[in-house]
């Protein structure tokens, strides 16, 4: 987008070839007072004459500038630069959410690494009772129905053991999936436990730090500036057109009395069109920054209760 803030610079060759000469004749003015009243002009047949020959090369070099488009352009590369730094924010929200979810699944499987030969043995002790207390019902040593409610107690027990293992034990194969491990086969460090932080009393501090480090607010302030830069970058095209032009021409054409000679113009043009749609332009620019800023507002109240929300939770979960 930098790049297309630069002039032009042009450079051509060409070859021009024709199967004849083209000739052509002139008109010679009969009175040679020039700019008198009722002159007239005479051709003189026969007075044919050429300038260009049948074959002859061309090249030119050419730099120019127009001052609209520089403008356009300037806009457009800003843009493109917000648009960089917008997707700069979404590889930060990536990285903190992958950050998360590895540790969140690094703690489930250093429970269930920490749980697994305890688990086995709270399982086998389980079927040693039920083995007993059927036993025990066979007997007649104890009531059929506490026999049975005892049975099925301890296989509500097995069971809610057994499914919270195969979710921890899940957790492992989750880790090794995140951190893109070949396979599931290692062994976690047993690391000490961190003890647990306070409740966090001052809420507005967390909300503070909350907005100014969100990658998705930011992202929000990112868009809005891009917004305003389209509106400017819309009624920028709205303004007069300027435009310079200089450049070296040659030509081989032995018949002409300069074969190279500088060529320079200068433009100016404006799209009347553009004028009359300045106002609906602005105003939609105006509309555009109105849903950029309640979109932002929402956003930011979402942030807020998410973390108040959390701080309760830790607190719930630290009690």
């Amino acid at each position: 987008s930098k790049y297309d803030m630069l002039p032009n610079l042009v450079a051509g060759a060409g070859y021009m070839n024709r199967n004849n000469y083209s000739g052509g004749t002139s008109w010679q003015f009969a009175n040679q007072t020039q700019g008198a009243a009722g002159s007239s002009v005479t051709q003189t047949p026969g007075s044919y004459s050429t300038s260009s020959e049948m074959n002859h090369k061309l090249r030119s070099v050419e730099f120019s500038w127009n001052v609209l488009d520089f403008g356009v352009s300037y806009y457009r590369a800003k843009q493109r630069a917000d648009e960089f730094m917008m997707a700069q924010e979404r590889k930060r929200r990536v990285i903190q959410t992958m950050v998360h979810d590895v540790r969140f699944a690094y703690l489930r499987a250093l429970a269930a690494q920490r749980l697994a030969g305890e688990t086995e043995n709270v399982m086998k002790q389980a079927e040693v009772a039920i083995d007993q207390s059927r036993a025990a019902e066979s007997r007649g040593a104890i009531p059929v129905q506490t026999a049975l409610a005892y049975q099925r107690a301890l296989v509500d027990a097995v069971a809610l053991l057994n499914t919270r293992r195969q979710e921890l034990d899940f957790a492992k194969a989750e880790l090794a999936a995140l951190m893109s491990a070949p396979t599931n086969q290692f062994t976690l460090a047993d690391t000490p436990e961190q003890a647990l932080q306070p409740l966090p009393n001052n809420l507005a501090l967390l909300e503070d730090t909350a907005l100014l480090n969100r990658p998705e607010l930011r992202e929000e302030d990112y868009r809005k500036r891009i917004s305003g830069d389209e509106t400017r970058r819309q009624l920028m095209q709205a303004y007069p057109n300027l435009s310079f032009g200089i450049g070296t021409q040659y030509d081989s054409n032995k018949l002409l009395y300069n074969n190279d000679w500088v060529e320079s113009s200068a433009r100016v043009s404006w799209n009347l069109l553009r004028v009359l749609s300045a106002p609906a332009v602005k105003k939609a620019g105006e509309r555009q920054l109105e849903v950029d800023d309640a979109r932002r507002q929402a956003l930011s109240m979402a942030i807020m209760t998410q973390t108040r929300i959390a701080a309760l939770r830790y607190g719930l979960a630290k009690n």
